[in-house]
Parts: C-alpha cells; sequence; structure tokens
C-alpha cells in the first residue's frame, strides 16, 4: 500500500495512539495499557503512518498481538475515524499475519471484551 507505511510501535508513539483509541472506543486502554502491552516479551505491535517525506510518524492506525505458541492474540486494532476506508486495518492485519506465520502460527483468536 503505497500511501502508508509500518513501523514498530513505540513508547514515542502512544500520545498519537491513544488520541486514536480513545476516539473509537467507550472504554479505551490507557497510557499504562499500552505502556505495559510494548513491555510484554510476547507482543508485538506496530502502527501505520503516512509514506511521505519528513520525519512524521504520527499513528493514523495500529495494532498490537501477541504469539504463545503456535496461536497469535489480536489484542487491539484501530484506524483513526477520517482514515478508516482505506484499507490501512487490513494493510495491517495482513502485515501481523505474515510475521505470525513466519513465527509459526496456526491459529488466530480476536480477544474482545
Amino acid at each position: 500500500m503505497s500511501g502508508w507505511r509500518i513501523l514498530p510501535f513505540t513508547a514515542d508513539h502512544i500520545d498519537s495512539v491513544l488520541r486514536i483509541e480513545q476516539d473509537l472506543f467507550p472504554t479505551p486502554w490507557g497510557y499504562d495499557s499500552f505502556v505495559n502491552e510494548l513491555s510484554c516479551r510476547d507482543s508485538y505491535s506496530y502502527i501505520a503512518a503516512p509514506n511521505q517525506s519528513g520525519n512524521n510518524t504520527a499513528a493514523v492506525g495500529y495494532i498490537c498481538f501477541r504469539i504463545l505458541f503456535d496461536e497469535m492474540h489480536l489484542m487491539k486494532i484501530g484506524v483513526a475515524r477520517n482514515r478508516q476506508h482505506k484499507g490501512i486495518a487490513t494493510y495491517l492485519f495482513q502485515n501481523s499475519m505474515k510475521i505470525a506465520l513466519e513465527k509459526g502460527t496456526s491459529t488466530v483468536y480476536l480477544e474482545v471484551r
């Protein structure tokens, strides 16, 4: 997808992810939840950012998943409302599935409340 790039989700991205999270979900994860997810050894987290020249790495979408044995657990996925319906969530999910398959997963679970 030429308009977006996928980057590892780091602590520098938490503020932009929190803005999306708080806009999308009635019970959003807080700052500490994302810090904990990023520090979990089984967690893989990525953002989608505009594919532009310069250093703009503000998240327009994000995904957090864990790989436990041969299972992938999708913990969080979100895309800014003004960027939805452009294939960003699909792009993030496909990238995550590629990583999970490379790690030998055979099952994917969606974690829901």
